[in-house]
């Protein structure tokens, strides 16, 4: 099966839904990725590193303001140049807030 923006974007809007939770995310994020059943293209691997790398701790946190703008581009709600990037994994770290 491939793993496309569609599941990714359920996925995320589910976990948001429940909470936001970084750390849960990321340890969903990483079953999603490793997952043998999973066809991921590279696109969708992009963000799933930059969710799993949240468990790593507080400094690599995405806000839950920056997940849901990930959501929007995902959802095409927002134009692909609204950032100067035209991954979503990109476009969000590349405006990543401190």
């Amino acid at each position: 099966m491939i793993y496309t923006k569609d599941p990714l974007k359920e996925f995320l809007e589910g976990e948001l839904s429940i909470g936001y939770d970084p750390v849960r995310i990321a340890q969903k994020a990483f079953l999603i990725n490793t997952e043998p059943s999973y066809e991921i293209p590279e696109e969708i691997k992009e963000i799933l590193y930059l969710l799993e790398i949240m468990e790593m701790g507080e400094e690599f946190y995405l806000s839950e303001e920056q997940i849901r703008e990930m959501i929007d581009i995902l959802d095409n709600k927002m134009p692909p140049d609204a950032h100067q990037n035209t991954s979503p994994a990109k476009s969000v770290f590349c405006c990543k807030r401190s």
